[in-house]
């Protein structure tokens, strides 16, 4: 595997205090535990992990930490996190992984700040091993294809916002649907349909972060809040530039583009339904004006 690290150990007590502290306290004992840095680089590992990731390997040959998932954006997906934990100190999420030998599993991956700067604690726990409560709670907030937090996540997350405002601060909400997605799984079929939603959320998580939070509403439809209003403008613009370009499946190039629609609070609604009505009405706006014949 690429990017290996020779001073990378299986042992358990590979771990300083500090990072003992924080895993034991805050995971169970059974999970699948790493270290990496703040490339992305796997530093140190406990048994359970090497188990689950090098299940033929009795050495150190560990890798870097984009090598184990089995995902659209495998290759830039740490950098991505990355960015959401300096915003929201961690990430959790449902995803495909796999190991040296190349075999696929699904697991609840959860990744936070080590108390050592430049360090991140990584936790693996496959389906099977999670408990029952801790499995349904992450299922209930997580879109089952992306991976990214749902339409309930999101109505949660603007309840937090909504009750925690100051009338005189702001935030915004960012409507957005693929252009004709229909026409292209009719094309390409469900498979092909499926993996472009994938990559549309890969280009919406490459693009908005650290300025805002992507959610699956439904479909081809997604939503993004963004905390500093200041920053809508630019982030719509950036995002249009990004679906200028051709989303590869397979190794062939698609046209994918969207329409955007925004609303803000308090201006336009001071409730989630409200913002959503008003950002799906932009959106739709946005999306007859370019069906427009030029004149």
């Amino acid at each position: 595997m690429e990017r290996q690290n020779d001073q990378m150990t299986s042992k358990e007590d590979v771990f300083t205090d500090e990072e003992k502290i924080i895993i034991h306290s805050a995971i169970i004992q059974s999970s699948a535990l790493a270290i990496v840095n703040s490339e992305g680089n796997i530093q140190r590992a406990n048994h359970a992990f090497h188990s689950m990731f090098n299940p033929a390997s009795t050495g150190d040959d560990l890798w870097h930490i984009d090598n184990i998932i089995d995902e659209y954006a495998a290759q830039d997906f740490f950098n991505l996190v990355r960015d959401v934990i300096s915003m929201e100190h961690c990430w959790s999420g449902q995803i495909r992984l796999r190991n040296t030998l190349h075999q696929s599993f699904h697991a609840f991956l959860h990744i936070s700040k080590a108390p050592e700067k430049g360090l991140y604690v990584v936790q693996v726990n496959p389906v099977d091993h999670v408990n029952e409560y801790e499995r349904l709670r992450l299922m209930a907030y997580t879109d089952e294809l992306t991976g990214i937090p749902n339409f309930r996540c999101f109505h949660e997350r603007m309840k937090q916002l909504l009750e925690g405002r100051d009338a005189a601060l702001h935030f915004g909400v960012l409507f957005i649907d693929i252009d004709h997605f229909k026409a292209l799984n009719d094309r390409y079929g469900h498979v092909v349909g499926d993996k472009l939603l994938k990559a549309c959320v890969y280009k919406l998580m490459k693009n908005i972060y650290p300025d805002g939070e992507v959610f699956r509403k439904s479909g081809d439809e997604f939503l993004i809040i963004v905390q500093q209003p200041a920053q809508i403008e630019g982030l719509i613009e950036r995002l249009y530039a990004a679906f200028m370009q051709q989303v590869y499946v397979d190794g062939e190039g698609i046209p994918m583009q969207v329409s955007i629609g925004a609303s803000l609070y308090p201006i336009d609604g001071q409730d989630t339904e409200s913002l959503i009505h008003t950002a799906d009405a932009a959106m739709y706006q946005a999306k007859r004006q370019k069906e427009m014949p030029s004149p």
